[in-house]
């Protein structure tokens, strides 16, 4: 009998996490788009929250990164939405604002602050809470 899993170099191949990037800011979404790509992710992106509902509604997404601050609308809001609906789907706050990762840490959540070495943070939040190493 065979194996119907792929393999990849000897060793059973594995689909990389799908991520859900939740940003208002057009140009945070292709920076994280391709840095994540080239990390291995899987990326889908959605500027508003009621976008990023009907994405989680259609597709399985391992985590979802969203910013504290959306136009006319709070990030949280979709936290609170994915831990309601979508249990097992991981959650990391990424924030522009001064006082946004305290808010986020106060609620148990991971936070990354926009700015210098933010996607190295980002990469190694996401790779600890999703269990995935570097190479997979």
């Amino acid at each position: 009998m065979t194996s119907d899993v792929p393999k990849k170099h000897g060793t059973p191949w594995r689909q990389p996490p799908t991520l859900l990037i939740v940003d208002d800011d057009p140009l945070i979404l292709v920076a994280l788009d391709r840095h994540l790509r080239r990390e291995g992710f899987q990326v889908l992106t959605c500027s508003t929250i009621e976008s990023a509902l009907e994405t989680l509604d259609h597709w399985t997404v391992s985590a979802v990164i969203v910013d504290i601050k959306l136009a006319g609308a709070d990030g949280m809001t979709l936290v609170e939405a994915v831990h309601r609906w979508h249990r097992g789907v991981s959650v990391v706050i990424l924030t522009g604002l001064p006082d946004g990762c305290a808010e986020a840490h106060a609620r148990g959540l991971p936070c990354v602050e926009k700015g210098d070495g933010s996607f190295r943070e980002l990469v190694r939040k996401l790779r600890a809470s999703l269990g995935y190493g570097p190479h997979g």
